[in-house]
């Protein structure tokens, strides 16, 4: 079971001041009152990023869930590295993706 807020999330510009960041925003928890609420910010972004960079940044994170979900599909139609798995086997690097993603570590 997922451990993290289920998207879809969305990536929209905050405007706080001169200041100007990406909030990522996903569904309210079940049982709390409908509505959104912010997932991640890309807040500290202009003291080290662009403001392009920091949009791509922004897209990225809000496509994590469906990305997460699209890798664990894959895995479905197929595992070819076998017990001899390198870090060059797709499959590895689509299993290592996913333990990352999960918080856990990869054998």
């Amino acid at each position: 079971m997922d451990k993290h807020t289920p998207g879809p999330w969305e990536a929209e510009q905050a405007h706080e001041r001169q200041d100007l960041w990406w909030d990522i925003e996903g569904a309210m928890p079940k049982g709390l009152t409908p509505g959104r609420y912010n997932i991640a910010d890309t807040m500290n972004r202009h003291h080290c990023v662009s403001p392009d960079e920091d949009r791509a940044n922004a897209r990225l994170i809000a496509a994590a869930p469906e990305l997460l979900a699209a890798c664990r599909r894959l895995l479905h139609f197929g595992d070819d590295c076998g017990d001899h798995c390198s870090n060059s086997c797709q499959w590895c690097q689509l299993r290592a993706a996913i333990s990352k993603a999960e918080g856990e570590s990869h054998a």
